[in-house]
């Protein structure tokens, strides 16, 4: 894994968030059924997941579109982002890329959380509307102020490139903090590197001018922080966990578990981490390590997926 900075990671709308659908317990059946046509719309929306991913039926996009547009009809904002999310995608309906936002932006100004993010998503990559940072950011925040660890991580990379708002890295270490706090592995991971570099603003800030940002690192906190990340499966925390392991920063230098933890990096794809475990295997000193050898990529689009919910 080369030299990873912490750059503003930009998402595309491929990982637009309809959210947590495989987190409730939908499951096809004659009873749903029968609720769905009763005109209770939950079950419409339910229905529509279960025929979007194939949950107890036969998958059948348009049948799902049937059904959320049930629900659209008697005003759900839910039916409206699982709609829009559709014509997003152009799952049994023409893609409409305009008509998608118009669905996002309608329930996510009636408070509905998850459109609130794919309001910003449609703003952050200009999809369905004119590209706006400012726009952005105000719509990831709604959803922040609900503890949404998702937008507190967006929000941290806003603040941290100054995109949308101020630049103002202590408030991007605040957002970070406060998205892995709730969970977010992506963040959690993110205060590794804070830590590991010096970088979080609870330290003492360096009297040179010329390095106003670099302070005391924190090597064990680092460490704390990648193994949340890392148990909570990312890959790239995963890398950086058999590192630590291996170099004993933060922690004790324990072999074994460093070519564990690189080991699952090396099954998730990772290349380097299948480099690496070759020579944590061979009993190798790190010096074959690079500078700056944190691994910091974002791997969002599995914690908010595609699918609608």
């Amino acid at each position: 894994m080369l030299l990873k900075t912490l750059t503003f990671l930009v998402l595309t709308l491929s990982i637009a968030c309809g959210a947590e659908s495989l987190k409730r317990p939908y499951k096809y059946s004659e009873e749903l059924v029968k609720k769905a046509e009763s005109g209770d719309v939950e079950a419409q929306n339910d229905l529509g997941v279960c025929y979007t991913e194939g949950l107890g039926v036969q998958r059948n996009y348009t049948e799902a579109v049937n059904w959320f547009q049930k629900a659209v009809d008697q005003g759900s904002d839910r039916g409206k982002n699982n709609l829009g999310t559709s014509y997003r995608n152009g799952e049994g309906v023409e893609q409409n890329q305009t008509k998608a936002f118009k669905l996002y932006l309608e329930a996510a100004k009636n408070g509905y959380e998850k459109a609130q993010i794919n309001t910003g998503l449609c703003y952050q990559d200009g999809f369905g509307v004119r590209q706006n940072y400012a726009e952005a950011f105000q719509w990831f925040q709604k959803a922040a102020e609900k503890n949404n660890a998702w937008a507190l991580n967006r929000l941290g990379h806003f603040y941290w490139q100054g995109s949308g708002v101020d630049k103002d890295e202590d408030k991007a270490f605040e957002m970070f903090l406060k998205a892995a706090k709730f969970g977010n592995r992506n963040a959690q991971n993110t205060l590794g590197w804070f830590y590991y570099h010096g970088m979080a603003p609870e330290n003492e800030k360096s009297n040179d001018p010329r390095k106003p940002r670099y302070r005391k690192k924190d090597f064990q906190k680092a460490f704390e922080w990648t193994l949340k990340s890392a148990e909570n499966g990312l890959r790239d925390a995963q890398y950086n966990l058999g590192i630590f392991y291996w170099r004993g920063e933060g922690t004790q230098v324990d072999l074994e578990k460093a070519r564990f933890w690189m080991g699952k990096a090396a099954e998730g794809g990772d290349r380097k981490a299948k480099e690496v475990l070759g020579w944590i295997t061979l009993n190798q000193n790190t010096d074959k390590l690079i500078d700056g050898w944190f691994a910091l990529g974002d791997d969002s689009k599995k914690e908010s997926s595609t699918n609608p919910q």
